[in-house]
């Protein structure tokens, strides 16, 4: 577990963390959400101990981290590298020889880091940082960069770490991956947190709207928006020649709209509610 209470941070009088508390517990994969230097990075550096801070406290145990994909020992081959951060850890090779053949990653071992993509120096930092018995997992982008094979095995290994029973920090700009893995989320926005809770909470309590989304298919959809539009007062959107959006109130209205539609005797082809994704509640204003 991670336990941050009231964190400053300043960099030549720039202060970049306001008041910062979070917890990253175990058995849960805990989410970071922030658009660049929104304060992520930050943040990780004073839980790690990279930064000393101007108040607050960091109260941690040990902490294995996935460092940036720049920083590796390029001069290394993967193999060396990674038998180098296991002797480091005191474990032996096999578990990350593993996570290497997993990650597609095993035939390339004997190559020097130097000739290494972008997305297979990802992948050798990532299993660097999850080989070893560690309480903390933080995880700074693993995902990004990286084939989607490589991407979704990635995420099943983080969830294999977690059920171990440590605590995980994850942070990545892909948002539809994190509302599928994030127990818990914590959103910073010029270095304060502005929200926090489980992927629902965060959805609820940022949407701008309590009415309920439609999405209503048809290959008379114009027919239908003029038809609607004259008779009822609700927010109708064209999304194609044959999909609309619709903002309906309650259900009781939307019973109401169909109704009306079948009165006028259209097909409907299809009719669900849309449901808002953690991307879309935090990054769309």
């Amino acid at each position: 577990m991670i336990e941050c209470f009231s964190i400053n941070k300043s960099f030549n009088k720039n202060k970049v963390l306001k008041d910062v508390s979070l917890q990253v517990k175990n058995n849960q994969i805990t989410s970071l959400i922030g658009s660049n230097g929104a304060g992520k990075s930050t943040l990780i550096g004073v839980m790690v101990g990279y930064y000393r801070i101007d108040s607050g406290k960091v109260m941690k145990s040990n902490i294995s981290v996935m460092p940036d994909a720049n920083s590796l020992f390029e001069d290394f081959t993967g193999e060396e590298f990674l038998n180098f951060m296991s002797k480091l850890k005191k474990i032996s090779n096999t578990r990350a020889l593993e996570l290497a053949d997993a990650l597609m990653l095993k035939e390339d071992l004997k190559k020097k880091i130097s000739g290494y993509s972008f997305g297979m120096k990802k992948k050798i930092s990532f299993i660097q940082a999850c080989i070893g018995n560690y309480d903390t997992y933080i995880l700074d982008e693993p995902t990004s960069g990286v084939d989607e094979p490589s991407a979704i095995m990635m995420l099943e290994i983080v969830e294999q770490l977690k059920e171990s029973g440590s605590a995980i920090l994850l942070t990545s700009h892909n948002l539809d991956e994190l509302e599928r893995v994030s127990d818990f989320v914590y959103i910073i926005e010029n270095g304060e947190i502005v929200s926090k809770g489980s992927v629902a909470d965060i959805i609820s309590r940022k949407s701008s709207q309590n009415n309920l989304l439609y999405v209503l298919k048809s290959l008379k959809a114009s027919e239908i928006y003029r038809t609607i539009t004259e008779y009822f007062n609700i927010e109708i959107k064209i999304q194609s020649k044959t999909e609309l959006e619709l903002e309906i109130k309650n259900e009781k209205e939307l019973r109401e709209v169909l109704s009306y539609i079948f009165e006028k005797e259209y097909l409907i082809t299809e009719i669900y509610q849309k449901k808002k994704s953690l991307r879309e509640t935090v990054y769309k204003k």
